[in-house]
């Protein structure tokens, strides 16, 4: 019995580690690998859980590639609007607001354990699973924040939270 259970540490500790999905070459601010991410202002949270590693090792790679690529597109209008475009594994975001409470946003037990936040700190925040491509995540982009490519008109079209004045 118990070389059997040598012989199974020594397999468990010599596989290979675990592939890094998500980089952050698509042009974020940076990535929060720890357990929690600080939003101050309007923010697009790109994240990619580690329960993402339970799915098919080609659907997992297909999904990731298309993943950063349609972010990696939507990244110039982010920047243009003012729009920080940040990228976590971790499973949760804090959102800080100077006149108002902390809140705290948990990922996990979504239907996707990837996909998009929209955040601005005083409003209900805007979670988007699973893969969008690069149209739909400016769809969502412009309901959420009021962008508007053609006319320049960023009416805000959020839901204020109870308690807070908004902007």
């Amino acid at each position: 019995m118990r070389p059997l259970a040598i012989t199974l540490l020594l397999l468990l500790a010599c596989r290979p580690a675990p592939r890094a999905r998500f980089g952050v070459a698509i042009g974020a601010v940076d990535t929060a690998q720890g357990p929690v991410l600080v939003v101050h202002k309007p923010t697009v949270v790109a994240f990619w859980l580690a329960a993402a590693d339970s799915l098919r090792r080609a659907d997992s790679d297909s999904l990731s590639r298309d993943f950063e690529n349609y972010t990696r597109l939507v990244a110039p209008l982010l920047e243009e609007q003012d729009i920080e475009l940040r990228t976590t594994h971790a499973d949760s975001i804090v959102v800080e607001r100077e006149d108002a409470p902390r809140r705290v946003v948990m990922l996990s037990g979504l239907d996707f354990p990837f996909g998009y936040v929209l955040i601005e700190p005083g409003f209900a925040e805007r979670i988007v699973t699973g893969v969008s491509t690069d149209d739909e995540l400016l769809d969502e982009i412009d309901w959420y924040f009021g962008v508007d490519e053609e006319d320049g008109d960023s009416g805000s079209v959020h839901v204020t939270l109870a308690g807070n004045s908004g902007t």
